[in-house]
């Protein structure tokens, strides 16, 4: 199953509404049933479907360690995930609500949080986002570090043409480290539109991206992939970084 994990983190709410309202339907008569019309419905390719998406994200928080969420708090949803995955533990629609209501306390608070950091996303840099949290989570931490800067470099893009857009057509034939290298000696024509405190973190990125995508015998571990994600999405997410603050600075010069 595909997981499009920028939509659904931005949207938590609906997906525990929809797998709450669905399994009671399906399972215990739209509520008019106080146990599960099947022994084992957990096991279920129809429940697994519904719930999976949330388990998804729920690991996905392991990687980007939402503030909302604390070790107590993952414990006590990864404790209400296994309960929800074994028909034994939750049999009655009781037990199924008291399981899935820890977890769903936790989607409002996460989702609050990422709606926020994923608003100044473009499709582009939704899409290689989401694909560098699927490798992420699969352990492939080469994917996952060229995916992730893929997007800044979207991003880095966007901002230059915005600040010269009669040089669109040479920047679109630039890499990133071409890009950078073209905006560092010539910020000024670029009205420094990227923060100086990105500066060293636009050189962290193309170090890496040349790792991930090159044979250069360099190994990228997971916790490097997973911290080059975050300040990918750290990056993206800066207002002071965003298409519409650049286009705020560039109208008061």
């Amino acid at each position: 199953m595909y997981i499009d994990y920028v939509y659904h983190l931005t949207h938590l709410s609906d997906l525990g509404n929809d797998f709450k309202d669905s399994i009671i339907h399906i399972y215990f008569g739209s509520g008019q049933r106080t146990t599960s019309i099947l022994t084992n419905y957990c096991d279920t390719t129809t429940y697994q479907d519904y719930f999976l998406p949330i388990k998804q994200c729920v690991e996905l928080w392991r990687l980007l360690k939402p503030r909302s969420i604390n070790q107590h708090d993952m414990k006590m949803v990864n404790g209400a995930i296994a309960q929800l995955d074994d028909s034994s533990k939750s049999e009655t629609l009781e037990r199924f609500n008291l399981g899935y209501n820890v977890i769903y306390s936790r989607l409002q608070e996460v989702e609050i949080e990422m709606s926020s950091i994923f608003s100044s996303f473009d499709l582009e840099e939704s899409k290689r986002i989401n694909e560098a949290m699927h490798a992420g989570l699969e352990g492939c931490n080469y994917s996952c570090v060229a995916m992730s800067v893929s997007a800044v470099e979207s991003r880095l893009y966007k901002l230059m043409t915005l600040a010269k857009p009669d040089s669109t057509s040479n920047l679109n034939k630039m890499t990133l480290g071409q890009l950078i290298k073209e905006y560092s000696e010539n910020e000024g024509s670029y009205q420094n539109i990227v923060p100086d405190k990105h500066d060293a973190l636009l050189v962290l990125f193309n170090t890496y991206r040349i790792f991930s995508v090159h044979p250069k015998r360099e190994h990228v571990s997971g916790g490097i992939a997973t911290s080059i994600l975050n300040l990918s999405i750290a990056f993206l997410s800066d207002p002071d970084s965003t298409p519409e603050s650049v286009k705020t600075k560039l109208a008061t010069k």
